[in-house]
Protein backbone atom coordinates (compact mmCIF):
# COMPACT_ATOMS: atom_id res chain seq x y z
CA UNK A 1 0.00 0.00 0.00
CA UNK A 2 1.38 3.24 -0.79
CA UNK A 3 3.43 4.70 2.33
CA UNK A 4 3.46 1.27 3.91
CA UNK A 5 6.78 -0.82 4.38
CA UNK A 6 7.70 -2.76 1.33
CA UNK A 7 8.78 -5.83 2.90
CA UNK A 8 5.39 -6.48 4.12
CA UNK A 9 2.39 -8.48 2.04
CA UNK A 10 -0.38 -7.08 1.38
CA UNK A 11 -2.97 -8.82 3.19
CA UNK A 12 -0.08 -7.94 6.68
CA UNK A 13 -0.56 -4.49 5.78
CA UNK A 14 -4.20 -4.60 5.26
CA UNK A 15 -4.44 -6.33 9.22
CA UNK A 16 -1.71 -3.55 10.67
CA UNK A 17 -3.10 -0.47 8.48
CA UNK A 18 -5.13 2.61 10.04
CA UNK A 19 -7.79 3.40 7.00
CA UNK A 20 -7.78 7.32 7.33
CA UNK A 21 -6.49 8.07 4.40
CA UNK A 22 -8.54 8.23 1.03
CA UNK A 23 -5.70 6.50 -0.73
CA UNK A 24 -5.86 3.66 1.61
CA UNK A 25 -9.77 3.01 1.58
CA UNK A 26 -9.12 2.79 -2.28
CA UNK A 27 -6.31 0.28 -1.85
CA UNK A 28 -8.56 -1.86 0.45
CA UNK A 29 -11.61 -1.56 -1.68
CA UNK A 30 -10.27 -2.69 -4.48
CA UNK A 31 -8.19 -5.37 -3.91
CA UNK A 32 -11.14 -6.38 -1.33
CA UNK A 33 -13.28 -6.70 -4.71
CA UNK A 34 -11.02 -8.35 -6.74
CA UNK A 35 -10.61 -10.95 -3.67
CA UNK A 36 -14.25 -11.16 -2.86
CA UNK A 37 -15.70 -11.53 -6.44
CA UNK A 38 -19.03 -10.84 -7.37
CA UNK A 39 -20.68 -10.33 -4.52
CA UNK A 40 -18.83 -7.69 -2.69
CA UNK A 41 -19.84 -4.36 -2.28
CA UNK A 42 -16.76 -2.70 -2.48
CA UNK A 43 -17.52 -1.71 -6.57
CA UNK A 44 -20.12 0.26 -5.13
CA UNK A 45 -17.64 1.78 -2.38
CA UNK A 46 -15.43 2.42 -5.04
CA UNK A 47 -18.22 4.12 -7.10
CA UNK A 48 -19.22 6.11 -4.24
CA UNK A 49 -16.03 7.45 -3.08
CA UNK A 50 -15.69 8.69 -7.17
CA UNK A 51 -11.69 7.13 -7.28
CA UNK A 52 -9.65 8.99 -9.89
CA UNK A 53 -7.86 6.94 -12.49
CA UNK A 54 -4.66 7.83 -11.10
CA UNK A 55 -5.90 6.71 -7.41
CA UNK A 56 -7.20 3.65 -9.08
CA UNK A 57 -3.98 2.92 -10.82
CA UNK A 58 -2.20 3.05 -7.82
CA UNK A 59 -4.65 1.24 -6.17
CA UNK A 60 -4.57 -1.90 -8.83
CA UNK A 61 -0.48 -1.70 -8.60
CA UNK A 62 -0.66 -2.47 -4.96
CA UNK A 63 -3.14 -4.89 -4.88
CA UNK A 64 -1.66 -6.61 -8.20
CA UNK A 65 1.82 -7.15 -5.46
CA UNK A 66 -0.34 -9.75 -3.54
CA UNK A 67 -1.06 -12.03 -6.44
CA UNK A 68 0.56 -11.82 -9.69
CA UNK A 69 -0.97 -14.41 -11.55
CA UNK A 70 -3.10 -14.33 -14.38
CA UNK A 71 -6.45 -14.91 -13.38
CA UNK A 72 -6.22 -12.06 -10.32
CA UNK A 73 -4.94 -9.74 -12.90
CA UNK A 74 -7.72 -10.71 -15.12
CA UNK A 75 -10.59 -9.83 -12.65
CA UNK A 76 -8.57 -7.15 -11.60
CA UNK A 77 -8.53 -5.37 -15.10
CA UNK A 78 -11.87 -6.52 -15.21
CA UNK A 79 -12.75 -4.71 -12.43
CA UNK A 80 -11.29 -1.38 -12.83
CA UNK A 81 -12.93 -1.50 -16.66
CA UNK A 82 -16.18 -1.54 -14.70
CA UNK A 83 -15.20 1.62 -13.25
CA UNK A 84 -13.78 3.19 -16.44
CA UNK A 85 -10.24 2.08 -16.38
CA UNK A 86 -9.07 0.30 -19.22
CA UNK A 87 -5.16 -0.98 -18.43
CA UNK A 88 -3.12 -3.58 -20.02
CA UNK A 89 -1.11 -5.66 -17.78
CA UNK A 90 2.09 -3.15 -18.57
CA UNK A 91 0.28 -0.50 -16.87
CA UNK A 92 0.26 -2.62 -13.37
Amino acid sequence: MPGCAENQSPLDKLLQVNLQKREERICVKLYAKVEVGQRSKRLTDLLTLSATYVELIVAARWTGTDDPSVWFLGVLRGDLAHLGVEVSNVDL
